[in-house]
């Protein structure tokens, strides 16, 4: 399987009449490790937000592979874990998995992997040392 190469271009953000990133352009391939380096406010989290998909902008243009995408979450194209919790307040672990799995196998999958005790729990509340045998 060929290499994914993720391309970012004309990135443009403003805020209030305000321009925070300008014709930013970003290539990266699968594998590579990619640091972004810049001041408090300079626009790092929100040019990772808007390659995920989650911040709307003034204009951008990401592909994959060469094939143009529209919202990087939309069919798991690009994960993002962002800097601060972003989770509704009360929502549980089996809610946040259930996009994940199959719904055919979603009665059974607390007794395949033994989770059933932490799917009822929020993830904030949730502390793998409790749960450890």
């Amino acid at each position: 399987m060929p290499l994914q190469t993720l391309k970012v271009d004309s990135v443009q953000l403003e805020f209030d009449d305000r321009k925070i990133l300008q014709d930013v352009f970003i290539s990266c391939t699968q594998g590579e490790v990619i640091g972004l380096l810049g001041r408090n406010g300079c626009g790092k989290s929100s040019l990772l937000r808007i390659i995920f998909g989650s911040l709307n902008c003034s204009y951008r243009y990401i592909s994959i592979n060469g094939e143009y995408i529209k919202k990087g979450y939309h069919n798991n194209r690009i994960a993002y874990l962002p800097q601060h919790n972003y989770l509704p307040k009360g929502i549980k672990i089996s809610k946040l998995a259930l996009p994940l799995v199959d719904p055919n196998i979603w009665d059974e999958l607390p007794h395949i992997l033994y989770i059933k005790i932490i799917t009822t729990k929020q993830p904030v509340s949730f502390q793998v040392a409790n749960y450890a045998n």
